[in-house]
């Protein structure tokens, strides 16, 4: 007695990839099984590509190119059945994203600043880009990028950024290629003579306005403007370096007069306005009392 087993169902194969983006090599693992007969081989290729036999029930295809491209795989049983082709995509990207900044230039604005930052990624795709800005350089990026940064914060600001794609690779932590410093106020004008409220005789009534101007951010850069306001109207102006003024012929009286000064980017910064008494060239032939008097009501000080 002979047993006549008649198979016309070719064996059946399936693999094990579960369809995502890998970032590191790996294997697809073919297997097949069939109810009547065995399996006799299994055959792969990648992009119809050559054919890669395999003997017996299980193959493995290894994935270590990166791109997205088809496997195709099909078995066949002992007594000759070959089941139809079947396609897959697999996908391998080890590569980390590359950023890029714009916007950024290490020279001093006087106003906001905005930055765009530029992930690419040419297999699987960028997931996100993070960020952080400090003045010092050392934040970790935890802020979703989702345009342009917009930088209003006076002084020097650090920007550090990171993309991750789809595939699991993230990108090291990169610095901005230049910092963006921000100066939005003007300097520091202090004024220290004539004193405020004081009054003076002064030969042929020639005043000489003493200053100082500071800028802890961009900076009194040489070639800054300053300008003395001499009772409420523009008097003079220089170009720093300099530190006084000198006014002729100062008519007899009271005046108020302020300093206006530019930073290296031209923000301006004024002094307080301060009063003082210019007095006649007669007073030096005045007698005692004369001088008691004005000493009294604060025209001069001893």
């Amino acid at each position: 007695t002979r047993n006549i087993i008649v198979d016309k169902t070719p064996s059946v194969s399936s693999d094990d990839y579960n369809g995502n983006w890998h970032n590191a090599d790996f294997n697809v693992v073919i297997t097949a099984t069939d109810e009547l007969t065995s399996v006799a081989y299994i055959n792969y290729s990648y992009n119809s590509g050559a054919i890669v036999q395999t003997a017996g029930t299980a193959a493995t295809a290894p994935i270590n190119q990166e791109g997205n491209f088809t496997l195709q795989y099909f078995s066949a049983d002992a007594v000759g059945k070959v089941e139809s082709p079947k396609t897959i995509k697999v996908a391998l990207d080890k590569t980390a994203p590359t950023t890029t900044d714009t916007g950024t230039d290490a020279i001093w604005h006087s106003s906001d600043v905005t930055v765009t930052l530029t992930p690419v990624d040419a297999l699987s795709g960028i997931i996100s880009t993070l960020y952080c800005v400090d003045d010092d350089g050392t934040c970790e990026p935890d802020l979703v990028y989702s345009g342009g940064i917009v930088i209003s914060a006076e002084g020097e600001n650090y920007i550090r950024y990171s993309s991750d794609d789809t595939a699991g690779n993230l990108e090291d932590i990169k610095d901005a290629t230049n910092t963006v410093k921000i100066d939005k106020s003007g300097p520091t004008v202090l004024t220290t003579s004539p004193i405020d409220n004081k009054a003076f005789g002064f030969d042929n009534n020639n005043v000489t306005f003493a200053f100082s101007s500071s800028d802890l951010l961009s900076g009194s850069a040489a070639g800054a403007n300053c300008s003395i306001i001499l009772d409420d109207l523009l008097n003079k102006t220089a170009t720093l370096p300099f530190a006084s003024f000198t006014i002729d012929n100062v008519h007899t009286g009271r005046h108020n007069w302020s300093i206006i000064c530019g930073d290296a980017i031209n923000n301006l910064g004024s002094s307080s306005t301060l009063n003082f008494k210019v007095l006649s060239n007669f007073i030096y032939s005045a007698d005692f009392n004369d001088f008691t008097n004005l000493i009294a009501v604060g025209d001069i000080s001893k």
